[in-house]
C-alpha cells in the first residue's frame, strides 16, 4: 500500500502490519475504515487510521484469496473469495462468517449492491456453478439467477440509475457478451445486437444512461449503447489501440477516458472522448507507460491512471500527464488498481509492493486543521483548532473514529488519558454527519520526529 499527501506528487509506503502485498480489492465503510482483499494468503486486512497501520481481519475467514469486496449502507462488509465463496462481517471486519447458503458458485469475481441493498455476485463457472447469484436478505441466503441464459463467466456487473443490471461476460463466440435484467435479476435478456466481441473487460454507465463496453482480444475496442443496451455500435473513431482495459467517465463534463494496452510494443496509453464516444484523441503527452490497467477521476476532474510502469496524473482533462510514481515500490512497477474515496484520498494497489495511500486528500477542502500536543501531569493532551467549517456542529475524529461531536467554536481540547511515549494520533474534523472534512494532522508523543 502506498499513500500520497500531496495530490500524488510523492508516495510513501504504508504497509505496517500488511502481511500480504498482492492487493486485489478495496472498500471503505462510512466510518472511513479501509478494507483490503489480498491474494497469496493474506485474506482481509483493515486499517482504521487511513492506512497508517493494518491488521488482519480474518477471524472466521478461512479463505484468503479475496477477489471482491463490497460494503452496503448498513456497513455490512462482503468478501467474495476465489474458491470458498462469500464471507460477511457485521462488526467492521473484526470477525467473519461464511454466508454461502444457496451460493454454489464459489469462485466470485465481482460484486454489486443496488439501492435496496440487494447483493449481486458474479462468478466464474467451475464445477458447473457460476454466473450471477442474488441475496435479498443481507447475504443470509442466495439464489442463482442465471435462468439458463448466462452460462459463462461473469467478470463485470453494473447497475444503472433505474436499477437495471448489466452483466458483462468473458467468453468467445455467441455465449458471451452483455446480459440485462430490468426486474432485479428475475430474468435476463442478451443484449448483443451489434456487439461483435464477447470478451468484456469493463462496463461503464454515464449519468445519461449510455453504456460503454470495453473489449480485448477481438480488435473491436469500444462499444456504446444509447438505448439501454438494446443495440450497440462501435465507437472507435480515433481509437488506434483496440484493447480497451479501463474506462472512467467524468460525471461533471461527460468526458470519457479509455485506458488501453499496447500491441506488439505500439500504441496503447490514454484516449479521451469529449463527444460521448463519437471520436477519440490520444492523450499521452507526458505519459510514458502505455499498458494502462486502471483509471480513476476525483471530484475536481483530475485523472489518475495506473499502468505497467507507474502512476500518472492529469489536472487539465488529460492534455498533459505527470509521473507521480515517486515513492512507489518497486519504482516504475505495475499499478493494478486506483481508487479515490469520498474524502478524496487516493489508493494505489501495486504488483509486489502492496497498497499505497495518498497522505493528503487529492481534493483538499476549505476546512484547515492544526494541532498541538502536550502533557498534563504526564497525560497526553491535544489542542485542536480549525477554520473554514460552516456547520453548527463538528465531528472530532481521532485515528478514524469519531470521538466527540461539539459546537463549531473553532477549537477543542482532546484529553486522551494515556501516558507514555512513541505514540501518535491522527486527527481530522468534519462537519457533523458529513464527509466534508479537514486535512489530517498527526501528533506524536515521543519517538523520532515526524
Amino acid at each position: 500500500m502506498f499513500r500520497s499527501t500531496d495530490n500524488g506528487d510523492n508516495w510513501t509506503q504504508v504497509n505496517n502490519g500488511l502481511t500480504a502485498t498482492f492487493v486485489l480489492s478495496f472498500a471503505t465503510n462510512a466510518s472511513g475504515d479501509i478494507f483490503a482483499g489480498t491474494y497469496f494468503g493474506g485474506g482481509v486486512l483493515r486499517s482504521t487510521d487511513n492506512g497508517e497501520s493494518w491488521n488482519e481481519k480474518n477471524v472466521g475467514l478461512v479463505a484468503t484469496d479475496v477477489r471482491a469486496i463490497a460494503i452496503n449502507a448498513n456497513n455490512s462488509i462482503f468478501a467474495g473469495t476465489y474458491g470458498i465463496g462469500m464471507f460477511r462481517s457485521t462488526d467492521s471486519g473484526q470477525t467473519w462468517e461464511k454466508v454461502n447458503n444457496g451460493l454454489l458458485a464459489l469462485y466470485v469475481r465481482s460484486l454489486a449492491i443496488n439501492t435496496d441493498g440487494h447483493i449481486f455476485a458474479g462468478a466464474d463457472f467451475v464445477g458447473g456453478a457460476g454466473g450471477v447469484y442474488r441475496s435479498t436478505d443481507n447475504g443470509e441466503s442466495w439464489v442463482e439467477i442465471n435462468h439458463g441464459d448466462i452460462t459463462v463467466d461473469v467478470r463485470a456487473l453494473a447497475i444503472n440509475a433505474s436499477g437495471h443490471i448489466f452483466a458483462g461476460t468473458y467468453a468467445g463466440g455467441t455465449l458471451g457478451g452483455v446480459f440485462r435484467s430490468t426486474d432485479n435479476g428475475d430474468s435476463w435478456t442478451p443484449v448483443n445486437n451489434g456487439l461483435g466481441c464477447g470478451t468484456l473487460r469493463s462496463l461503464a454507465i454515464n449519468p445519461g444512461g449510455d453504456i460503454f463496453a470495453g473489449t480485448t482480444g477481438c480488435g473491436d475496442g469500444l462499444y456504446r449503447s444509447t438505448d439501454n443496451g438494446d443495440s450497440w455500435t462501435l465507437a472507435n473513431t480515433g481509437l488506434t489501440s483496440t484493447d480497451v482495459v479501463a474506462l472512467a467517465i467524468n460525471s461533471a463534463n461527460g468526458h470519457i477516458f479509455a485506458g488501453t494496452y499496447s500491441q506488439m510494443g505500439k500504441g496503447g496509453g490514454m484516449f479521451r472522448s469529449t463527444d460521448n464516444g463519437d471520436t477519440w484523441t490520444e492523450q499521452n503527452n507526458g505519459f510514458t507507460a502505455f499498458d494502462v490497467n486502471t483509471v480513476a477521476i476525483n471530484s475536481l476532474g483530475h485523472i489518475f491512471a495506473g499502468a505497467a510502469g507507474g502512476a500518472f496524473r492529469s489536472t487539465n482533462d488529460g492534455e498533459d500527464w505527470s509521473d507521480i510514481s515517486s515513492g512507489l515500490i518497486p519504482l516504475g512497477g505495475n499499478v493494478w488498481a486506483l481508487a479515490i474515496d469520498t474524502g478524496g484520498y487516493a489508493f494505489a494497489g501495486t504488483a509486489g509492493g502492496g497498497v499505497f495511500r495518498s497522505v493528503q486528500s487529492t481534493t483538499p477542502g476549505e476546512i484547515t486543521l492544526s494541532a498541538f500536543g502536550y502533557r498534563v501531569r504526564g497525560v497526553h493532551t491535544v489542542d485542536l483548532s480549525w477554520t473554514g467549517a460552516t456547520s453548527a456542529e463538528i465531528d472530532i475524529l481521532r485515528d478514524g473514529v469519531v470521538r466527540a461531536t461539539v459546537a463549531n467554536t473553532g477549537s477543542y481540547t482532546d484529553h486522551i488519558g494515556v501516558r507514555g511515549g512513541n505514540i501518535r494520533y491522527t486527527y481530522k474534523v468534519c462537519e457533523a454527519g458529513t464527509q466534508t472534512c479537514s486535512n489530517e494532522v498527526t501528533v506524536r508523543f515521543g519517538g523520532p520526529p515526524l
